[in-house]
């Protein structure tokens, strides 16, 4: 046995490891043919060598692709960083007109208060009006009717206004142009809810 292994150190390893098996060498000849190479052994070398070639070139393509395509990978990682920018500025300015937006929704609302106000103050103003027109015209009507009746030659005297009635037909005028202002501010109104959205 001993002999056999000076002879054969691979028989102490395959005695280790039966799965081993030793492969004949293309590159150095073989006894069989006085240290000469068989022809089927250099076709097995052109053939691996071949191969080698081949493999050679398609791993150069190989790397080639994958630096083309982590050239492209960095190109898109740039342009994605440069979108995720672009999308945080809007979201920013989308932020910005929400606020506007509502700050202009705040102001209208006070406005709208405001003009409904000035509204019921101009009703109660034009029912003051209307009431103290007619009892103008109510006391001139009695007075006519009195003097008839009385069939007073003495001149006529004059008829005492009343000061609130006198007030208000001396300022029919200013009342009337801030009725119309009233309704000019109301349209202005209704155009900018129609601007932002509400009508």
């Amino acid at each position: 046995m001993i002999r056999l292994l000076k002879l054969n150190p691979l028989l102490l390893i395959k005695k280790a490891n039966p799965t081993i098996i030793k492969l004949p060498s293309l590159t150095k000849p073989t006894k069989a043919n006085n240290g000469k190479a068989t022809a089927a052994d250099k076709v097995k070398i052109a053939n691996l060598t071949e191969k080698n070639k081949t493999l050679r070139r398609q791993l150069n393509e190989s790397i080639n692709n994958n630096s083309a395509i982590s050239d492209t990978v960095n190109k898109l990682q740039q342009r994605n960083s440069i979108i995720q920018q672009e999308l945080i500025d809007v979201r920013e300015q989308l932020e910005d007109v929400t606020q506007s937006r509502d700050w202009l929704s705040t102001e209208l609302n006070k406005l709208n208060e405001k003009l409904n106000d000035e509204q019921r103050n101009n009703s109660s103003l034009l029912a003051q009006y209307n009431k103290l027109s007619f009892e103008y015209k109510a006391g001139i009507e009695k007075q006519n009717t009195t003097k008839k009746k009385k069939n007073n030659p003495a001149p006529d005297q004059p008829y005492k206004m009343n000061p609130r009635v006198e007030y208000y037909l001396n300022n029919y005028e200013k009342h009337r142009q801030d009725a119309i202002d009233r309704m000019r501010n109301e349209e202005l109104r209704q155009q900018t809810k129609e601007k932002l959205g509400y009508c």
